[in-house]
């Protein structure tokens, strides 16, 4: 055997294999000469039914087949021939075996081959004795020309099946180009299909060395090499659904090394899921099962199951998705990637610590220099042009960017020299105007209004959107839609009927395909989005409410900046989505927040900027909502993001606000708000919770393309922020990410404070956010009226927890707060109660919450100036919204009330069952029968207790929720199952 250590390392360089053909032939020759028995077999069947066979039935070493002529059908044998019987005394062992073959099956024509060479003599010897049969020889040399010719992907690895399926996969991800379904596609931009733009990839962890947050630039080689399951995030278009592809041709690249398990990417579409009910092993076996065994697959290959995004599915179905992936991980090591375009969701569902985070950035200019100049080619001036319009009005950044929306914006721009609009909802006006304004080539119709087009995607689109996850309609109720829509109107076409004209869009305009030669759906969800604000704006403007009451689903969201791009000016339009907005309660609803305000306020660039100002603020509100629910997520050990730093926190929502806000057509609002926040922070004698707020719009405004420096200049240089160690790093760090003309000034203003504050410094960037919950440190808050203060910390992290599970993740309306960092107590809240008029804000209530124990009854009972609204368990102070709540006796505690005060002893966590405290030894016995004290510590206990989601174990903290509740005068609805 020869050594072929050097074989494909030197021939997959195709370069190498063109200047040393011998070396070439030396390696087909060895592969095929070394292959194994059933490999060879594979081999040959492949080859065999490439020629036309069909029919083909394997025995032991015989293979038979039927060729179909033009007059007749012909059967054939292929009989193997060992190496080790080519001598010419084993010609009488295949001369018995021939004939036997031939009279069992009645076959008169043989074809007898070897992956050796076989001799002269044996041919004639054979042949000499088998007269009345035809006889064929295939040795090797021969079966090297028929790959060649049939089976060229062979020399890449010898596993015929895995090489139909790759040609498969290539072929299918490859061939449902988008751009030439377009009726505007002609020969001349087939330039445009060989042009891939890599986006920018990178992977952002904690470095556990330093502590610090790493952004490492990645390729999407890097990508496709990790060995961990992958969530892939990216705004809607820029690039999950091509890089995924990507990834499974990489994959398959990697198969040509010959050692080792070879990778089986496996691409499944959301339509696929939605078809065979949302279970992905069914999905699975349905593209395997053509081309391999299934009882055998899993362990015969490295399966990564590539999944476009999941987002639009309902909650409840993305999360059965994520638990089937983890299984199959878990226990076939099936390999999963998965896109998406919110991340922190998806990795919050996501039970496995192991996934490594990815994310798609938005196209730099010398990645859109590339692709227009590959397209402009000799033509720099115009490619200069193109680029120069797009850079100023931000288009790529407010488009979703794929090869066909960079396609189109240079097709029109060749076409029609056309300058790129401000705004999205232009561009897309232009793009209907392209796609639909073409003149019809069809045998069944010969015109169409555009505006009839129109209409038609217009409905279909908002009939989309109000369906249930926005499903696509199936064929048969796309045609039943629009035909009882237009059953008593009339038709504005001359030639054909409505289903011709159904018929045309779908295959013609590239909007609509025909997904699975089942489903209608639109090429690209932002064209679904497009056509519904379309409808909505024109046709239905009573529907207008749903834009507003689904702002927080991402493509009701989406609509609604394309709606509100049609006019620019809708002032009553972002006042209702601004309180809508304030409405929000979770965490997903507080990012959907940001990124919907940011992008709906740049479409509406020509909207009052004082309204647009309170559009930034209530942005800012639920930029810091999701802070504050990070960080109080970040204590319970399954939330992945537990061992952060506040910084880590503190600098990723700070970043999250300045990637959608940062835009030149928010400068005004964006200034008008620094202004206001940098006022109260000067007023509040430079709290920190002001002073993050200016910093977040400092940065914002201080980027390239804002280029508004003075507020960043005055904050840092004129105001106390250098002192503030929490400020102090999320600056020098966020200065770092964004290095502006003034970044060496700013830099060093903030170093000379630095050595002064070592020792907080220190503790920030190496204390868990978790441990600094309560503390000092934590001082970042959302501007709530209701603030709940509590004699401990516990109290505080059992009472917030409870509200969220039994709201089913509600964040709490109100702030709670310990009533002392270090010692804390009745006392101390007592204390607090009667000292917190003078710092009462306008319209705000404090609730102070008393454990029903000897101290808490005692500091309840003596507070000073607080009227009795309830005897024993509520009261308030005479002259101002200031509460005292002793906690409620609930009905299974009512012997703890009695009536000598140092014989009470409820406590917060009373309100648990005596099986949970007793099975968490927290029940320490006192003089009275059947009452408990609380024991061990609290600490410990809480922490587990922030483990529990079921509602049934908190149903006994509602009484307390409800005097709340009545306090503020609002209702909940709280889950008691």
């Amino acid at each position: 055997m020869l050594n072929i250590n050097y074989n494909f390392k030197l021939y997959r360089d195709s370069s190498a294999i063109k200047t040393n053909k011998v070396q070439m032939e030396l390696y087909k020759i060895d592969t095929i000469k070394h292959l194994e028995k059933e490999k060879l077999f594979e081999l040959i069947q492949a080859l065999i039914s490439k020629l036309g066979y069909t029919n083909l039935q394997r025995e032991e070493n015989l293979i038979v087949g039927e060729l179909v002529g033009p007059l007749s059908k012909y059967n054939h044998a292929f009989v193997y021939l060992d190496e080790k019987l080519i001598a010419s005394e084993n010609v009488a062992t295949y001369k018995e075996d021939i004939v036997n073959y031939s009279k069992k099956r009645s076959y008169s024509s043989f074809f007898v081959f070897s992956n050796n060479v076989i001799s002269k003599g044996f041919r004639n010897a054979l042949a000499s004795q088998l007269t009345n049969i035809v006889l064929e020889f295939i040795d090797r040399d021969p079966i090297i020309n028929l790959i060649n010719t049939h089976l060229p992907d062979f020399w890449k690895h010898d596993d015929v099946k895995l090489i139909e399926y790759e040609k498969h996969y290539c072929g299918s991800i490859h061939g449902d180009n988008e751009l030439k379904k377009l009726q505007i596609f002609n020969e001349k931009y087939d330039k445009l299909l060989k042009i891939f733009i890599e986006p920018n990839y990178f992977h952002f962890y904690e470095d556990k060395a330093t502590n610090t947050p790493i952004r490492k630039k990645v390729t999407l080689e890097n990508i496709a090499e990790n060995k961990n399951p992958v969530i892939l995030s990216g705004n809607a278009g820029t690039g999950k659904t091509t890089s995924l592809k990507k990834v499974g041709e990489i994959l398959i690249g990697k198969n040509q090394d010959l050692s080792g398990i070879k990778n089986l990417p496996v691409f499944i579409t959301t339509t696929e899921i939605f078809d065979n009910g949302y279970d992905i092993y069914k999905c699975l076996l349905n593209r395997l099962a053509p081309y391999f065994d299934i009882k055998t697959v899993f362990t015969e290959y490295k399966i990564v199951i590539l999944i476009d995004s999941i987002d639009e599915l309902e909650d409840a179905n993305q999360k059965a998705i994520l638990e089937q992936l983890v299984k199959l991980y878990k226990n076939k090591k099936i390999n999963f990637f998965i896109g998406t375009r919110n991340y922190e969701k998806l990795y919050s569902e996501v039970s496995l610590k192991e996934i490594d985070n990815f994310s798609i950035e938005k196209f730099n200019n010398d990645q859109i220099k590339r692709f227009i100049s590959t397209f402009f080619q000799n033509e720099e001036s115009r490619a200069e042009n193109l680029l120069d319009a797009l850079r100023d009005n931000r288009i790529l950044e407010k488009l979703p960017i794929t090869p066909l929306t960079l396609s189109l914006i240079s097709i029109l721009y060749e076409e029609n020299n056309l300058e790129i609009p401000a705004t999205i909802t232009d561009i897309y006006d232009n793009f209907n105007s392209l796609l639909l304004g073409k003149a019809i080539v069809s045998s069944k119709i010969d015109f169409i209004d555009v505006s009839f087009r129109e209409r038609i995607l217009s409905l279909y689109a908002l009939g989309l959107l109000e369906r249930k996850e926005h499903s696509p309609m199936d064929i048969n109720e796309f045609y039943n839609f629009f035909l009882s829509y237009y059953r008593d109107k009339t038709i504005p076409i001359r030639k054909g009927n409505l289903e011709d004209v159904l018929d045309y869009l779908i295959k013609n305009t590239g909007i609509l395909l025909l997904k699975d030669n089942k489903y209608i759906q639109f090429s690209h969800d932002s064209f679904m989005e497009y056509y519904g604000a379309i409808e909505i704006f024109k046709h239905q403007r009573d529907k207008e409410q749903l834009l507003i009451q689904n702002f927080l689903d991402i493509n009701w969201q989406n609509t609604a900046i394309f709606y509100a791009g049609k006019s620019k000016d809708m002032g009553h339009f972002l006042k209702q989505i601004i309180e809508r907005i304030k409405t929000s309660v979770k965490l997903n609803d507080y990012f959907m927040s940001v990124i919907g305000l940011g992008y709906l306020m740049q479409a509406l660039y020509q909207t009052d900027n004082k309204l647009r100002k309170e559009g930034v603020d209530v942005a800012v509100e639920s930029n810091i909502q999701t802070y504050e629910t990070l960080l109080k997520l970040s204590g319970d050990d399954e939330f992945h993001f537990k061992n952060y730093k506040i910084p880590v926190l503190q600098l990723m929502n700070l970043m999250y606000f300045y990637e959608n806000f940062n835009s030149v057509t928010l400068k005004e609002p964006l200034k008008l708000s620094f202004n206001d926040f940098l006022t109260k922070y000067k007023s509040s004698k430079f709290e920190t919770n002001w002073g993050y707020r200016a910093l977040k719009l400092a940065l914002t405004l201080n980027s390239k393309r804002i280029n508004e420096e003075e507020p960043i200049n005055d904050l840092i240089l004129q105001t106390d922020l250098p002192n503030d160690p929490s400020l102090a790093i999320i600056a020098d760090l966020s200065l770092d990410i964004n290095k502006g003309e003034n970044y060496k000034e700013l830099k060093k203003e903030l170093k000379k404070g630095f050595h002064k504050l070592n020792a907080p410094l220190k503790k920030l960037t190496a204390v868990p956010a978790s441990k600094l919950r309560f503390s000092n440190f934590d001082n970042i808050r959302a501007d709530r009226k209701i603030i709940l203060v509590t004699e401990g910390t516990t109290d505080a992290e059992i009472l917030e927890h409870a509200f969220m599970v039994l709201t089913g993740g509600s964040v709490p309306y109100w702030e709670i707060r310990p009533s002392g960092v270090t010692s804390g107590g009745a006392a101390e809240l007592a204390k607090t109660l009667m000292s917190a008029f003078p710092i009462l804000g306008p319209g705000q209530k404090i609730i102070g919450v008393f454990d029903r124990d000897a101290k808490g009854i005692q500091e309840f009972n003596g507070l000073k100036n607080f009227d009795v609204l309830k005897n024993q368990t509520l009261k308030k102070h005479s002259s101002s919204e200031i509460y005292a709540v002793c906690l409620p006796a609930i009905a299974e505690r009512q012997n703890y009330i009695q009536d000598k005060q140092s014989f009470n002893f409820l406590e917060i966590e009373h309100y648990f069952s005596d099986a949970l405290l007793e099975q968490e030894n927290k029940l320490k016995r006192t003089s009275i029968d059947g009452v408990y004290e609380i024991g061990g510590s609290k600490t410990a206990f809480a922490s587990k207790i922030r483990k529990i989601h079921d509602p049934k174990v908190f149903v006994n903290f509602i009484e307390l929720f409800e005097v709340i509740d009545h306090i503020t005068n609002i209702q909940i609805e709280y889950s008691r199952t």
